[in-house]
């Protein structure tokens, strides 16, 4: 469906043709299956999930954080994230590039912030409440890399190239990785 919605060369080709009916343009978000607060979830409308948002350029996603969780720091390569709160507290942090002070900020609902593009940055609910927020990117397919996964891969392959050197072994360890040989 993604193909012919792009090779669609009108709207009116797109809606006559393709997406013909009402329920075609409505996306429910709670039946994504990442939709869930426990102890949360991202739910993307994108050409992915939503084909009518196919050629658009943007993914709208909603955040759910049940309470005291965490979305851990990540970042997306190819995306700007401006972030909207809708209920709940949400504690954000985010750092732009080496040198750059971290910027942290208290979302309450309707206040928002942006993330930049390839910005690190994370959120968490410290709340009894579940939280809502909405994410709208700027590209359709923003991408997303964890920094702890990241970091995990990188001690792991340095391990496995460099099992006899301390520095690498002591660094490791530290991570609480499972194997401290």
């Amino acid at each position: 469906m993604d193909d012919e919605t792009k090779l669609a060369p009108t709207n009116y080709d797109k809606i006559t043709e393709l997406f013909p009916n009402d329920i075609d343009w409505i996306y429910d978000f709670t039946t994504n299956k990442f939709y869930n607060f426990a102890p949360g979830g991202v739910s993307n409308a994108n050409a992915a999930t939503f084909p009518a948002m196919t050629r658009l350029g943007m993914t709208l996603a909603i955040l759910n954080l049940g309470p005291c969780s965490m979305l851990p720091p990540h970042y997306h390569p190819r995306a700007t994230n401006v972030v909207v709160a809708i209920a709940g507290t949400t504690h954000t942090y985010m750092i732009n590039e080496n040198g750059v002070p971290i910027i942290e900020e208290v979302l309450t609902p309707m206040k928002m912030t942006i993330f930049p593009h390839g910005s690190m940055h994370m959120m968490y609910n410290a709340g009894e409440l579940n939280l809502y927020i909405y994410r709208c990117f700027d590209h359709n397919r923003p991408s997303c890399t964890t920094g702890f996964v990241f970091t995990v891969q990188v001690a792991q392959t340095a391990r496995a190239r460099n099992r006899n050197q301390e520095a690498t072994s002591r660094y490791v360890s530290f991570l609480s990785l499972s194997d401290p040989n």
